[in-house]
């Protein structure tokens, strides 16, 4: 499981704290690439196009201003905008493809957590996911220890749920100075009955508001 930062998820008193439901999963490749894919519709896609289309109209701009060089009766050095479209293109380049590249970066890691079983807590106020197996620290070779529970505070700002059909996506946005970082959990809802999945949406949809997204 991804580490999160203390500082972010520092404990908190709340005045209320209902447990909402709670039940164990196995890390299932499909369904994490799944709801990753929904994270990134979500909240990747329209940055990254708009990226894009800054970078392409910022290199039209660039061939036009050459063009317009090679009519001028004088002549004028237009090898600073030959560079910049340069840089136009690598930008464009790298933005389309940082996406694909997590995606795959994700893909490539998940055989690491193969097999591993995890139990998720949805509260009113708080999500716990905690290990209850994985193989690799139950290899006698490795000496650490498991990694403790991930607490996320729902009355950070910072924090989202997706609500689809088959799971739930927890998005973790985490910023500052430094470093900005993102976070995505991702709890398949077989870990839970029907009446508490409809319990989760209806309590948590009300006390997160629009961070409470559901999509089918």
């Amino acid at each position: 499981m991804p580490l999160i930062d203390d500082e972010m998820f520092e404990k908190r008193n709340a005045d209320t704290e209902e447990l909402l439901c709670e039940g164990e999963y196995e890390s299932d490749k499909n369904i994490i690439l799944k709801g990753y894919k929904a994270f990134q519709k979500t909240y990747v896609l329209k940055n990254t196009i708009i990226q894009a289309v800054i970078y392409f109209l910022a290199f039209v701009i660039q061939v036009v201003t050459i063009l317009a060089a090679a009519k001028s009766p004088e002549p004028v050095d237009t090898s600073f905008f030959k560079l910049l479209m340069i840089v136009c293109v690598a930008m464009f380049i790298y933005v389309t493809g940082r996406p694909g590249k997590a995606y795959k970066d994700l893909e490539k890691s998940l055989d690491e957590i193969k097999g591993a079983v995890y139990k998720g807590e949805i509260y009113t106020n708080k999500i716990v996911i905690t290990t209850v197996y994985d193989p690799y620290y139950e290899n006698t070779e490795n000496n650490e220890e498991p990694p403790p529970s991930t607490v996320i505070h729902l009355d950070n700002p910072a924090v989202e749920i997706i609500d689809r059909e088959d799971m739930y996506v927890v998005y973790v946005k985490q910023s500052n100075a430094m470093v900005k970082q993102v976070n995505v959990f991702v709890i398949p809802k077989s870990a839970f009955s029907d009446e508490e999945r409809e319990d989760v949406k209806n309590r948590l949809s009300v006390l997160l508001g629009i961070r409470y997204k559901i999509q089918q």
